[in-house]
């Protein structure tokens, strides 16, 4: 049985490195930015508004599409040359594709059955993006509360930096 070239030892150590330095900044970014500006949307949904959405609207197409589609866009750029290599060789992983572990090579039937399975999980977040669009007419409304003008004008005063003259 052959198996899939591997990494060596060295340029394993740097893409731990690298997928490291990636997820600290992600996980900085969402901690310093996305999860408060989601708090804050849903805290106060009514007093948002961009291309016409507003109210609950941005927070149910944030969880019901734009989470599933960038998770879609991310393994479609990461591993969908692999996928598409995999089916077309009939092998899987691919010629050229190097593993972490010592993996035998899967070929015919089989290694395009793995490639295929790969390509039906980076589809996936996208028929949940498709179908988290067809239930968004069916999200609960939000009560705009009547104070609505003074509980978000502090957010509209927040948010304009002042310019110096």
């Amino acid at each position: 049985m052959d198996y899939a070239p591997e990494y060596t030892k060295r340029e394993k150590i740097k893409l731990i490195i690298l997928f490291m330095g990636l997820g600290a900044v992600l996980i900085a970014a969402g901690k310093f930015w996305l999860f408060p500006s989601i708090t804050r949307l849903a805290e106060q949904p009514h007093c948002y508004s961009l291309f016409g959405l507003n109210r609950a609207d941005y927070l149910w197409h944030l969880l019901l599409i734009g989470l599933p589609i960038s998770i879609f866009l991310i393994l479609a750029i990461t591993m969908l040359p692999m996928a598409i290599k995999g089916l077309i060789q009939a092998q899987f992983p691919p010629k050229g594709y190097k593993v972490f572990k010592p993996t035998p090579i899967r070929k015919g039937t089989r290694g395009q059955f793995m490639a295929g399975l790969l390509m039906f999980v980076i589809a996936s977040p996208l028929l949940i993006a498709i179908y988290g669009a067809n239930q968004l007419d069916k999200m609960p409304e939000i009560e705009i509360p009547q104070d609505s003008i003074e509980l978000c004008s502090h957010i509209h005063t927040q948010n304009q930096t002042p310019t110096n003259h």
